[in-house]
């Protein structure tokens, strides 16, 4: 068992339906979240504690590099370079842009 750091809020959105839990702790046994519960954690090293307020899954929109992946193979040269100007910052036009996608 490593460091033991509990985060508590009034508020969380639970399991794969993200139903509302209210009184709701995590504890996290170094960066793995090893408990779920409800109420007042024990046996940890360290609690912060969030009222009213409410945790949330780290949800990740990935639609867009969904996208880069499944159609790399029809892109065509002038398209990938289009992606890969606007991955590095650089200027492209609108309609290379729209080309790419």
């Amino acid at each position: 068992m490593g460091y033991r750091l509990a985060v508590s809020a009034s508020y969380a959105l639970l399991g794969e339906e993200l139903k509302l839990g209210k009184n709701v702790y995590l504890v996290f046994d170094d960066s793995t979240i090893a408990e779920v519960g409800f109420g007042k954690p024990s046996f940890v090293d360290e609690v912060h504690e969030y009222e009213n307020c409410l945790l949330i899954p780290g949800l990740v929109n990935c639609h867009v590099h969904m996208i880069h992946s499944a159609f790399k193979s029809m892109l065509n040269a002038s398209s990938e370079n289009s992606i890969t100007m606007v991955r590095e910052g650089k200027n492209s036009s609108w309609e290379s842009l729209c080309e790419a996608i």
